[in-house]
């Protein structure tokens, strides 16, 4: 993935990821309407606790999964059980064109600062084949109260960049049309937004695109 670290050094990225036991829910749904299927191979990048991989694992899929070294540090029992069930695990660095699609689900909005945003983005466009897919969702900001010790937000140094938390991490929350946007500046064609109304920002933004060309 890159090692990415907040300039103002407040930002601990291994302290983002929380533990579920449920997949996203767009996981599900692109299962559900046969997006996914088991002929494709398939990359989860910021897998986390591997609620999504390992998911995938038990219904037959074909998942690998890069991630920082200090979050595969953090969960190393359920890494360890990954492999040993025949998951390959990439820590910080992306394999090349290797993939159908790649799954990031809660990723790309905690990632500080925003070139380095650009970079793990571009990092899953170049681990895709041509025409691969990217299943993703974000929180919108519908879905962020970051509250400080005095009960307002947190903002990070960088301007314009989002907030801290109490924990130490990073949440820059999305409109539909900026995820939108910042997808087609870096590769990528947004195919599909699963939300009820295109009139009401999400809560939580959950997306289909698709890699444009070969950079």
């Amino acid at each position: 993935m890159g090692e990415w670290k907040c300039p103002c050094n407040q930002v601990h990225p291994e302290n983002v990821p929380r533990t579920f036991k449920n997949p996203a829910k767009v996981v599900v749904k692109c299962i559900q309407l046969e997006i996914l299927n088991k002929d494709q191979s398939i990359l989860e990048a910021g897998s986390g606790c591997l609620r999504n991989s390992f998911f995938l694992q038990e219904e037959g899929f074909d998942v690998s999964v890069v991630e920082l070294k200090e979050t595969v540090d953090r969960f190393k029992e359920e890494y360890d059980l990954f492999e040993k069930k025949g998951g390959k695990v990439y820590v910080h660095n992306f394999p090349l064109k290797e993939f159908d699609v790649v799954i990031s689900t809660f990723t790309i909005e905690t990632i500080c600062p925003p070139k380095k945003r650009v970079e793990f983005l571009r990092n899953i466009y170049g681990c895709l084949k041509k025409d691969g897919l990217l299943i993703s969702s974000m929180r919108g900001v519908k879905d962020v109260l970051t509250a400080g010790e005095k009960g307002k937000g947190l903002k990070c140094p960088l301007p314009g960049n989002g907030y801290l938390t109490p924990l130490k991490t990073f949440i820059r929350p999305f409109h539909v049309r900026q995820i939108t946007v910042f997808l087609e500046q870096n590769g990528f064609r947004v195919e599909r937004i699963f939300q009820k109304s295109e009139k009401i920002e999400p809560r939580i933004i959950e997306l289909l695109a698709r890699k444009i060309g070969d950079r």
